[in-house]
């Protein structure tokens, strides 16, 4: 009896033994991130905010592996701390779906990476080719923070996310945050901002919807924006604008203007630019500056010369703050009034 009972001992203090060394084991994202500033280190361990000199820093992964993704979710307030209870499936959470992932280019070793605030479903992705990989873990050299938002305030909120298991299910363990209280100087709003305010690196694109028209099917002669909100306002403004769109159907043509009113029940912003002219990718804001630009350019891809993007539709998501619509061609802006019904 007595030898049956130590033997129960033995195994119970194995099983322990072998929970403990799994739970010693287990990787913790929130202990292998520090945030370099000023020449000093911040861990996430020991830090739930810190008070940046500027925005340039770096973010330092320890142990991460080559072709193991960063998934980073940036947002001007907190709400997404707490939102999951975990373990929970990143594909289910509105800020780690794969499918919402920014397409972002390689990192440019000179300028170092912009960081924007994302908006809801939309994240960082960050591979290999979007940061510094060394033998001992990776670096994100952060050297701007852009808000593609346009909620501007003195702080940033970082969501971190990394599939240690390979099953993209958040586990407690895989995510990790930090809030980032940024220096006053960052918060400096543009008046008049110059071209190189402009530049690629520089901006925080917001999503939207285009469609290619042929040029022989559309005449607009303007640069144009309308509120849209409702399916009345799509009859107003397809009457009003019936000189700009000849012998299409609208529904098949216009992004399914027809076919989606349904669609429309959110307040949307339709805008047209004058023949021949093409609104390029999607829109951005620039650093300070609270404005939506809408880039336009001559087409330059002999694939679509004759089928230029006219028109182009941005929601009105609660997340986006929208103050004023400008356009940006050839490095002029042009501000335009948002007429509604």
């Amino acid at each position: 009896m007595k030898r049956k009972k130590n033997f129960i001992a033995l195994l119970v203090a194995s099983v322990f033994a072998e929970l403990v060394l799994c739970s010693c084991s287990k990787k913790v994202l929130a202990e292998d991130i520090s945030i370099f500033d000023g020449g000093k280190e911040f861990k996430f361990s020991e830090n739930k905010y810190i008070f940046l000199e500027d925005e340039n820093f770096d973010i330092r992964f320890n142990g991460l592996k080559p072709n193991q993704n960063i998934y980073l979710f940036a947002y001007h307030n907190d709400s997404f701390i707490d939102k999951y209870k975990l373990p929970v499936k990143a594909d289910d959470t509105d800020i780690f779906n794969l499918g919402m992932a920014m397409a972002e280019r390689t990192l440019d070793k000179e300028k170092g990476y912009t960081l924007t605030t994302n908006e809801i479903h939309s994240m960082h992705c960050i591979g290999d080719d979007r940061r510094l990989n060394d033998s001992k873990g990776a670096t994100i050299p952060v050297r701007s923070i852009s808000y593609a938002t346009g909620f501007m305030d003195d702080r940033v909120f970082l969501l971190f996310y990394v599939d240690y298991k390979h099953n993209r299910i958040i586990e407690p363990n895989e995510l990790a945050w930090i809030e980032l209280i940024l220096p006053y100087d960052s918060r400096k709003v543009v008046s008049n901002a110059s071209p190189a305010d402009f530049a690629k690196e520089k901006r925080a694109y917001v999503s939207s919807s285009g469609h290619r028209i042929n040029k022989e099917n559309y005449h607009g002669n303007e640069f144009k924006a309308y509120k849209i909100v409702g399916k009345s306002d799509i009859e107003k403004m397809l009457k009003k604008e019936s000189r700009s769109f000849k012998n299409i159907d609208i529904g098949q043509h216009v992004y399914g203007l027809e076919s989606q009113k349904e669609k429309f029940s959110q307040p949307t912003i339709f805008l047209m630019v004058p023949q021949g002219l093409s609104l390029c990718n999607n829109p951005f804001r620039i650093k300070g500056d609270k404005t939506i630009y809408f880039e336009v350019q001559q087409e330059e891809n002999q694939e679509y010369i004759d089928k230029p993007v006219s028109v182009r539709f941005l929601r009105l998501r609660d997340e986006i703050l929208v103050d004023k619509i400008a356009f940006y061609y050839d490095g002029k802006v042009i501000p335009v009034e948002v007429a509604d019904f």
